[in-house]
């Protein structure tokens, strides 16, 4: 009886492990391009992901005693769609992202900006 209940927890586990592998590759990554500025000691990196039906771009720093400003800046392949955002990354905090849906979007190479204390990262994907 004993080997029965393990036999069937194994074959729920497996089934259950093909599934969540089904799903989570249906998330490409766009393009990474992980652009990393050293400047007095200061690291930042830009990841845009494609997930799904959103375009959501990480941008991931040190942790700083302060409150800080980071600008996000779109530019899209046609100049039409482009935005600026502005967001306030609290104290000790280390990340922060902005997205946008694909839907509507002008399809092409966008450039995403990012601005953190004078310092800027950037990257660019295809939609």
């Amino acid at each position: 009886m004993r080997y029965y209940i393990l036999a069937v927890a194994a074959i729920l586990l497996f089934a259950g492990c093909s599934e969540d592998k089904e799903k989570s590759g249906n998330k490409d990554v766009i393009k990474v391009e992980k652009e990393v500025k050293k400047s007095s000691g200061s690291n930042e990196a830009l990841i845009c992901l494609d997930e799904g039906k959103k375009i959501t771009c990480k941008l991931m720093t040190k942790r700083i005693n302060r409150e800080r400003k980071v600008e996000f800046e779109w530019e899209s392949p046609n100049g039409k769609d482009n935005r600026k955002r502005e967001i306030l990354l609290p104290a000790n905090h280390a990340s922060t992202f902005d997205s946008r849906l694909k839907k509507g979007r002008v399809k092409g190479l966008w450039t995403v900006e990012v601005e953190i204390d004078d310092m800027k990262s950037s990257t660019t994907f295809k939609i």
